[in-house]
């Protein structure tokens, strides 16, 4: 390449990159213009309260924040003010400890040093556990949601893989999917349901409703395929299953 070709394609790369520096900040100045005239617009979205103070009309802010508008559709508004009482009557560590999920039996998460039953009663009883998984003994679940309650208030959120049945066991996902039967999946759906609620178990990891299209996946059979439309109407049946149980 001659010294003039090298010249011009240097000339052009700067033209091109100070080009695109000066789209990159009329874009963000657009942007930032833009949203705040939407939010000159909306001059009743959302009003904060710091230090959960009172508004006029006397009813809590909850956690901090007050929708205006948005409150007087809520079901309920006395329960913002007793998550505040619960969250005011725990610790700092307490309130820590409700993010911390541990999983026991299958390591699907992360386990503590000592297993033992007495262990984890210990964590549970200081407010320490917010989440576990895989919790199949029915009489220690319900030690530990006791002994959650005494301690916090909050009861421990329980889940399990409950993809194709619980004590009942159906065909994965994918075998289901080859029955292009949506009742036939929502019906077993529904069985599953109910023997987990009756474990204790009211979270489950499903559906799964990724295209999977790579049978070099390992999880495919998860899932119901590939077809979009199929995937959407089984995984409606899943949860219309999982909301009905038998």
């Amino acid at each position: 390449m001659s010294s003039d070709s090298a010249s011009r394609e240097k000339k052009l790369n700067w033209l091109l990159g100070f080009l695109l520096l000066v789209a990159t900040t009329l874009a963000i100045v657009f942007g930032v213009l833009w949203g705040k005239s939407d939010d000159d617009d909306k001059t009743t979205t959302v009003t904060v309260y710091q230090n959960a103070e009172v508004p006029q009309d006397g009813r809590t802010t909850g956690l901090h924040k007050y929708y205006d508008g948005v409150a007087d559709e809520l079901p309920n508004i006395k329960l913002n003010s007793d998550v505040q009482k619960i969250y005011d009557g725990m610790s700092y560590e307490q309130r820590l400890g409700q993010t911390i999920q541990y999983a026991i039996g299958d390591l699907t998460g992360p386990p503590i040093i000592d297993g033992s039953d007495d262990a984890w009663m210990t964590l549970i009883q200081q407010g320490m556990v917010g989440s576990m998984l895989n919790v199949l003994n029915l009489t220690f679940l319900n030690m530990a949601q006791k002994a959650a309650k005494e301690a916090t208030g909050v009861p421990l959120l329980m889940g399990y893989d409950i993809l194709h049945g619980f004590k009942t066991i159906f065909p994965v996902n994918l075998g289901m999917a080859s029955s292009w039967d949506p009742a036939m999946v929502e019906e077993a759906t529904a069985i599953a349901a109910g023997e987990a609620a009756a474990g204790g178990l009211y979270w489950a990891f499903a559906p799964m409703v990724d295209l999977t299209r790579d049978a070099r996946w390992g999880r495919m059979s998860e899932g119901f395929g590939e077809d979009p439309l199929l995937s959407g109407r089984l995984g409606a049946a899943v949860v219309k299953g999982y909301k009905t149980t038998a």
